[in-house]
């Protein structure tokens, strides 16, 4: 993946490698680079690897830093299956 830059669209794709198909909550966590925590509903790639995605728009990507995302899926029985944590960092334009 190239810099991100604030102000540009981006898309966050994560990899749990669970069969994640009857799932009732698909979640990206996030602690942004304020040390804020909060979470987006993403969308199931491919159910049977656990693959989800987010797409961040524009509008919303104005926090310049380092970004910590995982996973977090809950189940049909309600289970909860947290995916490893992956970071990546936002840059100011020109840097």
């Amino acid at each position: 993946m190239g810099k991100i830059y604030a102000g540009q669209d981006y898309k966050i794709q994560l990899t749990t490698g669970q069969d994640i198909t009857n799932a009732q909550s698909v979640k990206i966590k996030y602690k942004n680079p304020s040390g804020v925590l909060g979470e987006w509903t993403a969308t199931i790639q491919n159910a049977l690897t656990g693959v989800i995605n987010y797409d961040v728009l524009a509008v919303n990507n104005i926090i310049v830093g380092t970004w910590v995302v995982w996973a977090k899926i809950t189940s049909e029985n309600g289970s909860i299956l947290i995916g490893e944590s992956s970071s990546f960092t936002i840059y100011k334009e020109g840097y």
